[in-house]
């Protein structure tokens, strides 16, 4: 570093150990590291709190915890947290010589032999190639890497059923429609040509079509269905046809369709006074033929 750069500095270094970079920190908890070094100077503690370290940092309180966990499982910083007197934590900077290497320390057992399956072993590279940090050959790994093979490729491969044989069990699992279904869709069409919307369909409207179609006949359901939402009658017209109605007056609707016409109000009243006036001119006849 030339003098005429060091000239022009106004503000002091923050010296970093040699340690810093031999360990595998990330970027945020060397962040973190290198806020703590600052403010501990020569005494090498200081005190901090997370607030003003995140906002140094640019980091959440969040993260700033979680820096200081994994600082702490290094070995590199001690804190004695003072929360009951509410003031900030106080952070030890130890040795560097008692810091722990997060490239070094692997698990003793990554993958289980248990858990170890012929699947997770494609996962793994070829275990003759040379995996490795930068150029330091990693032998760590690799025995990892020879344990696994070793376990997978013990393990019996399950076999694999033709897909004949699956396509068999598809269909033959293949829910067959209900006999209603017919009837319903005549339904549906007749109900949205004259109402513009679909019918609502649920248990209670399935069941009150089964019983219609079993009162008239699965054959006849569809056409049974289209008649009757063509009837305009007050009353029909004002339920807006439902299954219901239709359950209750299931021979009414078949008698019509095989009349060709619903027996209206007016008909109804011209043979209600038919037969009245038919019965009052036998009533005469009768008695004059008991008088005679």
């Amino acid at each position: 570093m030339s003098e005429d750069f060091i000239s022009e500095i106004e503000i002091p270094f923050t010296m970093l150990p040699v340690k810093v970079w031999d360990i595998g920190l990330s970027s945020s908890e060397l962040s973190v590291l290198t806020r703590i070094i600052f403010r501990a100077g020569s005494k090498g503690q200081c005190f901090e709190s997370r607030a003003s370290i995140a906002e140094a940092c640019c980091l959440t309180e969040r993260t700033v915890g979680t820096v200081f966990a994994e600082l702490e499982r290094l070995g590199v910083v001690s804190i004695t947290r003072r929360k009951a007197e509410m003031k900030p934590n106080l952070i030890k900077i130890n040795a560097p010589a008692k810091w722990l290497s997060k490239r070094k320390n692997f698990p003793e057992v990554d993958h289980p032999k248990e858990i170890i399956s012929q699947p997770l072993r494609k996962s793994f590279p070829d275990p003759q190639e040379t995996i490795s940090y930068g150029t330091i050959l990693n032998e760590l790994d690799q025995n990892k890497l020879d344990s696994v093979n070793t376990v997978a490729a013990a393990q019996p491969t399950a076999p694999i059923e033709p897909v004949t044989q699956l396509m068999t069990i598809e269909v033959d699992t293949v829910k067959s429609k209900p006999k209603t279904e017919q009837t319903w869709r005549a339904y549906c069409e007749a109900y949205q040509l004259r109402y513009n919307v679909e019918p609502l369909r649920n248990a209670k409207v399935n069941a009150q079509l089964k019983q219609f179609c079993e009162r008239v006949g699965y054959e006849e359901g569809p056409e049974l269905m289209r008649f009757y939402l063509g009837i305009n009658d007050f009353w029909y017209v004002k339920q807006m046809h439902t299954v219901g109605i239709a359950l209750a007056d299931a021979e009414k609707i078949v008698a019509a369709y095989r009349r060709g016409s619903v027996v209206t109000k007016r008909e109804a009243e011209y043979i209600d006074k038919t037969s009245s006036r038919k019965s009052f001119i036998e009533q005469i006849y009768d008695a004059r033929d008991a008088n005679e």
